[in-house]
């Protein structure tokens, strides 16, 4: 019970700090075409992105009339899912202690109370990660119908919110495998157990690969990840810089104290020979080897995975030292949540200079969500801005019908539900040829632009600059311009 609290006070305290990130705008329009339209489809594909954490961010948005703060209690139940799955596993096939090590790690780890904080597709990966781990442990110790079709639906689901959870689907037979090899003998109940569970997985997978709209996904996984062949031509700087990214985002995210002790954690268990932990380290090694081999825009977010192994072997770490001695123990536990604490303070209140605390390539990934036109800065206050206007008056809003900051996030918020606003979002080509969209505009009430900064796609000449929301620590601003009736 205190760690369930504990969780949620972590997670909800201050929840709306960080405006809303660029990804998170493009979930939540998505999520809310498809609700909202006249005809509901999987419209998030052809941002190549899955439809179920859209949908359950707009639901919750929606539910609680407030879009990010709905959207972001999604992630947070994901992560509690998470941390239960950590409790559990760790109960069962290690000790009581290494769970509660492990949960409370989980609980403070920056690394995973950011993005369990954020309305993304990353934390929710996690929970499907843990609980495939755990069912995929049950099911080879015991054959059972129940546990495969959980296992199953799990692993379906995950298809259903990343392409990163195709993982979990190859893992428990990569298991599976292991586990033949180590009792030297097929055991053919067990076999059909698994069965079972890929059928159903690969039943779910089916209601989304049929989808016409799946093959844009498709070819837009392209832009993220190399093809089968491409470690065969053996890349060695693509590789060595993979390498450093996960260095880098492991060590720094989590704080060096919390990688030293995970890497800790490896070697104190492996002198147990235990056939679990094995396993266990099979979804943090093969999924950290396939990120080195085929990562192609590694960041932060496709990193996250491994912070679960890693919070489960740093339990394993600090368990091993209270046996050890105590006071050692409680020295070493006391000093990893005080640096976590540090941290976490500035994600909490002074989160612009929550980068200044990394080095490397993982201060620039943190860097993204809070300067530039991905952050989320300005945003809402030009939406703010523009839906006063449209209190009382009808106003035409144009954006490009281009993906995150500020223009998803303008038609999330002021699409739908506002009477006095139309939002037209505009394809780039046709923005260029103002002068023949222009015939074709609304007469009645004013129009306006709102910008990425200073990219008028040549609009300049036919708006008037009338407000700019500057964002932080640079230059960039959300702009939003009228057009000039003269």
């Amino acid at each position: 019970m205190f760690i369930s609290i504990l969780y949620f006070a972590t997670r909800v305290f201050n929840l709306t700090v960080i405006p809303i990130f660029n990804d998170e705008a493009i979930y939540i329009r998505y999520g809310l075409a498809e609700r909202l339209e006249e005809v509901s489809r999987h419209y998030s594909l052809l941002v190549g992105k899955e439809p179920l954490m859209p949908n359950l961010y707009a639901i919750s948005g929606l539910l609680f009339n407030d879009l990010l703060f709905g959207a972001r209690l999604i992630t947070v139940i994901f992560g509690f899912l998470t941390l239960w799955g950590i409790y559990k596993l760790c109960k069962k096939y290690f000790s009581q202690n290494v769970a509660i090590f492990a949960s409370l790690i989980y609980i403070v780890n920056p690394f995973t109370l950011f993005f369990d904080r954020l309305a993304l597709l990353d934390s929710p990966v996690s929970t499907i990660e843990i609980w495939s781990l755990y069912f995929t442990l049950e099911l080879i110790h015991k054959a059972d119908v129940r546990k495969a079709l959980t296992l199953g639906t799990i692993l379906g689901l995950g298809f259903w919110i990343k392409s990163t959870s195709y993982f979990y689907f190859f893992l428990p037979f990569v298991a599976l495998l292991v586990y033949f090899i180590k009792q030297r003998k097929f055991e053919i109940d067990k076999f059909k157990m698994f069965l079972i569970s890929g059928a159903l997985t690969l039943g779910i997978f089916s209601l989304l690969y049929f989808d016409p709209l799946y093959k844009v996904l498709v070819e837009q996984r392209k832009i993220y990840t190399y093809g089968f062949l491409f470690p065969f031509s053996l890349p060695f700087n693509i590789f060595w810089r993979n390498i450093e990214f996960a260095f880098s985002f492991l060590f720094f995210f989590q704080t060096p104290l919390i990688f030293l002790a995970g890497l800790s954690g490896i070697v104190v268990y492996l002198k147990k020979k235990d056939f679990n932990y094995y396993i266990f380290l099979l979804w943090f090694i093969l999924p950290l080897l396939y990120m080195i081999l085929y990562g192609k825009m590694p960041t932060s977010r496709y990193f996250l995975i491994l912070s679960v192994p890693f919070v489960i072997l740093t339990g394993i770490f600090i368990s091993k030292v209270f046996e050890y001695k105590k006071l050692f123990g409680i020295i070493v536990l006391t000093s990893i949540i005080a640096a976590c604490m540090v941290y976490n303070s500035f994600i909490y209140f002074s989160p612009l200079k929550f980068p200044n605390l990394l080095l490397g390539v993982a201060k620039v990934d943190a860097t993204q969500y809070f300067h530039g036109f991905p952050s989320g800065y300005g945003v809402i206050e030009a939406i703010n801005y523009l839906k006063d206007l449209g209190k009382d008056k009808n106003i035409t809003i144009i954006v490009r019908n281009d993906s995150g900051n500020p223009e998803d996030a303008v038609v999330a918020y002021l699409y739908y539900n506002n009477p006095n606003i139309k939002v037209l979002p505009v394809n780039e080509p046709d923005l260029k040829d103002f002068d023949s969209l222009k015939d074709n505009l609304p007469i009645n009430g004013e129009i306006y632009f709102v910008s990425r900064g200073a990219y008028y796609v040549g609009l300049e000449k036919y708006f008037l600059s009338e407000k700019k929301f500057l964002k932080p620590n640079d230059n960039e601003f959300v702009g939003v311009q009228r057009l000039n009736i003269n």
